[in-house]
């Protein structure tokens, strides 16, 4: 074999041995590429399925009614009708509450549970519940 066929076969091994690691290369970035997709997505929807809703929390319950205070029940229910406070010679929340769950047990005896609404220098009210 000449000196110019052992030279153009070696550049061709040279070459095609080249073209094997590009692609070998080639390869390992676009499965370390996909690899990093994955944990980014793996990651993401973690992060959207293990967002807390901070919001709930457990209501009082007085007398065997469950208090509702700047916020309404999660569950499900029926409004039974209102109560309300329209004067107190003590207008603090405590008296205000105690006298909305005494009317609420006089007037809808199967209530569950009491969304207070009061306003100050308004009269104060709440909407009787029963759970469904």
């Amino acid at each position: 074999m000449s000196f110019n066929a052992k030279a153009k076969k070696i550049e061709k091994e040279i070459m095609e041995n080249a073209q094997k690691k590009i692609k070998a290369k080639d390869i390992i970035l676009i499965g370390a590429m996909m690899i990093a997709a994955g944990v980014l997505l793996g990651l993401m929807t973690k992060e959207e399925v293990s967002v807390k809703d901070n919001s709930y929390s457990k209501a009082s319950r007085i007398s065997g009614i469950y208090i509702f205070t700047d916020g309404v029940p999660v569950n499900e229910y029926e409004k039974l009708g209102e109560v309300s406070v329209i004067f107190s010679i003590f207008p603090q929340y405590d008296d205000i509450k105690e006298n909305l769950i005494e009317q609420c047990q006089e007037e809808y005896p199967l209530a569950d549970g009491l969304i207070l609404n009061l306003h100050t220098g308004s009269y104060d009210k709440a909407t009787a519940i029963k759970f469904k």
